[in-house]
């Protein structure tokens, strides 16, 4: 199998992304666009991306964007699982999403006009990812940025991982995989993905056990 063959069939593999923020100036040099993964092996207590932990698609709830029950009360009417029902006495007017009946159909996400409910998890190709990065290369290019895949952890997902280091090379990016160091060295895909980063973020968890 020829080499630009073997990274187009690596490249159709899906994976959920749980954010992509572009203009970041934290994860590597320059203005980036880091690609969030969903899911992670490790439980950290401190972590700022908990909605990423998970591997599975997820319903988000924030309170206190919701506007209560009796302003609103559509996700009410949208709900057909009995994954949200009405408020309780500490809620301050807002319903409550009982996490145990919710299906993640997402269809309250569509009736909420204040953005409270939405679903965390977009399903995207190593090439739809690249796709997304090359919109920013004219910032790239005054900045010195690129791309960086973060998490959850990316390497998790040797495969993706390794088309998305590949094909943004190709593309003339700069790249950056920031990992907690938890995945297979030996896996022959993750070994692609750092040969083809220009950046290894290791974020040092903690010193002991």
């Amino acid at each position: 199998m020829a080499y630009g063959e073997a990274v187009e069939n690596l490249s159709r593999e899906m994976v959920l992304v749980s954010h992509i923020q572009r203009g970041a100036v934290q994860d590597g040099p320059g203005w980036r666009t880091t690609v969030y993964l969903k899911g992670c092996p490790l439980r950290c207590p401190w972590c700022y991306n908990a909605e990423s932990l998970h591997f599975q698609q997820e319903l988000r709830y924030v309170p206190q964007f919701c506007i209560g029950a009796a302003a609103c009360g559509r996700c009410l009417e949208a709900c057909r699982s009995g994954g949200i029902v009405l408020p309780g006495p500490d809620t301050d007017g807002r319903p409550v999403v009982r996490r145990q009946l919710c299906r993640v159909c997402g269809e309250c996400t569509q009736v909420c006009p204040s953005g409270a409910l939405s679903l965390v998890g977009r399903a995207m190709t190593a090439a739809d990812i690249v796709q997304e990065a090359e919109k920013d290369r004219d910032f790239y290019s005054t900045s010195g940025g690129g791309l960086t895949l973060s998490g959850g952890e990316p390497l998790v997902r040797p495969t993706l991982a390794a088309a998305v280091m590949t094909l943004a090379r190709q593309k003339g990016l700069h790249t950056a995989i920031e990992t907690c160091g938890w995945f297979d060295l030996d896996a022959p895909e993750n070994r692609t993905a750092l040969r083809h980063c220009d950046l290894l973020i290791f974020d040092l968890k903690h010193l002991d056990s």
